[in-house]
């Protein structure tokens, strides 16, 4: 099984991306998997790491996979950890649709700064506008993969999306269990969506999962 190892450091660009496909993707992503096991340690100010796709914002992801494990380790002794981090099974951001797609890699974060926000996802870290999921009721899309993560910084964790405006989940399931610890104040993490801060219409989705966190909040 291919394993890919990658160490980041701070650039002059404003954001970092990466993933198990591409970086950043300026068309529809359709049809893509990644089995690779990806670690990556990263110093950028601003990062997005998927297992399919860092960075998506404008167009929709259909029918992709990963089953790769994906580790993302912020900084390291004497070096200063990222500011933004967006870590997801399939994506890390974009503001359109996802549909059939799924997770099985574990996921694990470590390290960080204190006082500073970052959002992991199952599927997506980050929706940056209202982002509707869409399995079927014969197929669920989702995530099987474990979440793992210890941070001294403030999480939004998900096990489909660690942060959104609001949208639609249809036919979505999570079955990866989540476990944080976090020395950040005013953590938020859920089975299917860790943080939203508008309307979401919800359609069978299901969540069968141990979740356990441990820290400031």
């Amino acid at each position: 099984k291919m394993q890919i190892d990658l160490h980041m450091r701070q650039g002059n660009g404003t954001y970092g991306a990466v993933g198990g496909v591409c970086g950043l993707t300026l068309s529809a992503l359709e049809n893509c998997s990644n089995d690779a096991d990806i670690t990556l340690q990263s110093f950028k100010q601003n990062f997005y790491f998927g297992g399919v796709t860092g960075y998506n914002e404008y167009f929709e992801t259909v029918s992709c996979d990963n089953s790769g494990d994906l580790s993302l380790t912020l900084g390291a002794p004497g070096d200063k950890p990222s500011s933004v981090a967006l870590f997801g099974g399939i994506l890390a951001y974009t503001k359109k649709n996802v549909s059939y797609c799924n997770n099985s890699g574990a996921m694990n974060l470590t390290g960080g700064r204190s006082g500073k926000t970052y959002y992991v996802g199952g599927i997506l870290a980050q929706a940056g506008a209202n982002v509707y999921y869409y399995g079927t009721a014969s197929d669920y899309m989702g995530n099987s993969g474990s979440i793992t993560i210890d941070t001294p910084a403030t999480v939004r964790v998900g096990g489909i999306e660690g942060s959104g405006s609001g949208g639609r989940l249809n036919y979505t399931l999570n079955t990866g269990d989540i476990n944080v610890t976090s020395l950040g104040n005013n953590c938020y993490v859920g089975g299917l969506r860790g943080y939203c801060t508008g309307q979401i219409l919800v359609s069978e989705n299901k969540a069968n999962v141990s979740l356990t966190t441990a820290g400031a909040t």
